[in-house]
This record gives structure tokens, C-alpha cells and sequence, in this order.
């Protein structure tokens, strides 16, 4: 079931990434340009919702490693949405039935080898390699947890709304890499200006409203006992991490395209990575502190620090563009 499977497990990837970079090494099929349109921030404003904590109001910009899968790669994902429950078990038995694998969205409230297992509900990734009817129960592949054929009771794929990510793989219409039209892109989303929701902007908005009404302890409330799955903190490792992929795509372009120095550039977008994991740590920190307020004042100054830095990065990147 699992002997030729390769477990990849990376401390910034996220149970999604973890499933799909352990799939595709298991195929031995390249993957590093599904990250090259991950580096960007998205803030959205108080008024659009008053009542929503901020945790829930910041992201990395749009999440496009699907459309990049199936860009650069010829991996063709199928998100079955549907809430027929039969129909999600005989997608399920179909593909498993022909070998294929399925990736397999879960609240992770029901996944018994979870450590939030009957304690949180957020949603979580495995992949589905196969399923013994007489025992009920459907054996997940989830390298964010451990190397193991985890059983999932089909009560528990009912229950947590479970749904099928299936996947073709097709390498027909594969564009050719455009180097420079990767870094452009990549530039423009971060310093996209669109009043004060994206980009530089919107990470300067985000400081702005920690400094002016920032409540932790509301922030975090319900996540006391794993304040690692709060919102704010998932988050804010989300923001991180996606710079640290963006920097290992630079470094992978580096060795097709010589002469451009971007080792230079994947090290400016890895230290901002990193930059914002130190946010993610002082947060943590903050909810172990009496006085919270004192952590807030150096994140304030941090993600401004951050959003200098990022815009300084994206714009030497776009003037080596434009000498193109």
C-alpha cells in the first residue's frame, strides 16, 4: 500500500503541499514552478465585516498552485464539490479501483490520527490510496502527520463532509518556462495597488490596524489549548511560507536560465519568509504573556520593516525585467 511511497514532510508546507510534493516524488515528476505565483498578501478592511477577527481577514493573495500544476506540469486537478455523500464514495472507489490515488479534503475534526481529533474543526488534506469495505474504512496517506496508512472510518468521511480531489495527468499542452514573465508577474502581484487590500499596501493597512485595535486574546479565543491553529497564526505561517516557496522557485530558474543573479533575489525573498515566521513565533510568544501589548508594538514595526523590504525586492526584480 505504501512501500514505493515517498513521504515528504516540510516544515512550511501545508498538509496540502505536503500531500501533493510527496505525490509528485512518488511519480518523479518535477514540481517546483506549481509555487512561482505564491508571493503576494491580501488584507481585507474592518468595514467589509466588523464583526470578523483579523486572523480571518489576511491570506497570501490567491492561492494558484492548481492552475500552476496544470500550467507548468500537465497535472490536471478535478475538485468534486458535490454534497452527495454516495456519489463523493463512488468517485472514491472508481479511482481506487484503477489505481489512482485521491487527495481527500476533510474537516480535521474527524480524522482520528489528527492531534486536533475531536477538538477543532478546520479543514485538512490526505490522500486516499485505498479502502477495505468489510472494515468501513478508507486508508489516508498524510505525510504531515506521520509515514502511515492511517484509517479513516467511512462514518467519520460522512461526518467531515469529506470531498475528492482527483488528478490527470496530461503533458499535451505544456506551456514553455518564461522566465521573465515569472518575475514580472510575481513583482506585480506583491506591489498591486487596489486601495489598501493587496500587496505592499495591504501589509501596511494590516500593521496600521494591529497598532490601532489588535486583541489577541479575542484573536485566539476557542484555540487556547493550540493557539497553532488559530487563525491569526495559520495565517500568518501561510504568509511566510509561501515566500519561502517563491524563493526555491527562484533558485530552480537559476539553474535553467544562467546570468541573471537570482540566487540574489531568492535570498531577499527567503529572509522576508522568514521575517514574517518570526511574526508567527512573537504571537506566540504574546499569548504566553500578561502583557500581550508590549509583543504588539515589535510586530507593528516588524511587518512594516517587512513591507520596505518586500517592496525594495520587487522592484530591483522588475528592473532586471525591464533591461530585458
Amino acid at each position: 500500500m505504501i512501500d514505493n511511497f515517498k513521504f515528504i514532510r516540510e516544515e512550511h508546507y501545508n498538509c496540502l503541499e505536503n500531500v501533493l510534493v510527496s505525490l509528485m516524488e512518488t511519480w518523479q515528476q518535477e514540481y517546483v514552478l506549481m509555487f512561482s505565483e505564491g508571493w503576494g498578501f491580501t488584507y481585507l478592511p474592518p468595514e467589509d465585516n466588523p464583526s470578523e477577527i483579523l486572523g480571518n481577514r489576511i491570506g497570501g493573495g490567491e492561492y494558484k498552485v492548481w492552475e500552476c500544476l496544470q500550467k507548468y506540469y500537465g497535472i490536471i486537478p478535478t475538485v468534486h464539490l458535490e454534497e452527495d455523500t454516495d456519489l463523493q464514495k463512488n468517485i472514491l472507489r472508481n479511482e481506487l479501483a484503477e489505481g489512482s490515488p485521491v487527495i481527500l479534503s476533510l474537516d480535521a475534526f474527524y480524522a482520528p490520527w489528527k492531534d486536533v481529533f475531536g477538538k477543532y474543526h478546520f479543514e485538512h488534506y490526505s490522500l486516499a490510496v485505498a479502502i477495505d469495505e468489510e472494515k468501513g474504512a478508507v486508508y489516508c496517506l498524510d505525510p504531515f502527520v506521520n509515514s502511515l496508512a492511517n484509517p479513516l472510518p467511512m462514518d467519520n468521511f460522512i461526518k467531515g463532509n469529506a470531498k475528492c480531489i482527483t488528478l490527470v495527468r496530461n503533458t499535451k499542452k505544456l506551456i514553455s518556462i518564461n522566465l521573465y514573465e515569472i518575475l514580472k508577474n510575481a513583482a506585480l502581484t506583491i506591489l498591486r495597488d487596489e486601495g489598501d487590500i493587496n500587496g505592499i499596501k495591504g501589509m501596511r493597512a494590516f500593521a496600521d490596524q494591529m497598532e490601532s485595535s489588535f486583541n489577541l486574546r479575542k484573536e485566539i479565543e476557542g484555540f487556547e489549548t493550540m493557539i497553532w491553529v488559530s487563525p491569526i497564526i495559520l495565517r500568518i505561517s501561510d504568509i511566510g511560507a509561501r515566500r519561502l516557496h517563491f524563493a526555491s522557485v527562484l533558485l530552480y530558474l537559476e539553474k535553467h536560465f544562467s546570468g541573471n543573479n537570482l540566487s540574489y533575489f531568492s535570498k531577499q525573498v527567503e529572509k522576508a519568509g522568514w521575517g514574517w515566521r518570526r511574526i508567527r513565533r512573537l504571537l506566540a510568544s504574546a499569548c504566553d504573556s500578561k502583557n500581550p501589548e508590549e509583543f504588539t508594538v515589535q510586530i507593528v514595526s516588524d511587518i512594516r520593516r517587512l513591507a520596505e523590504f518586500e517592496e525594495s525586492t520587487a522592484r530591483e526584480m522588475l528592473d532586471l525585467f525591464n533591461r530585458y
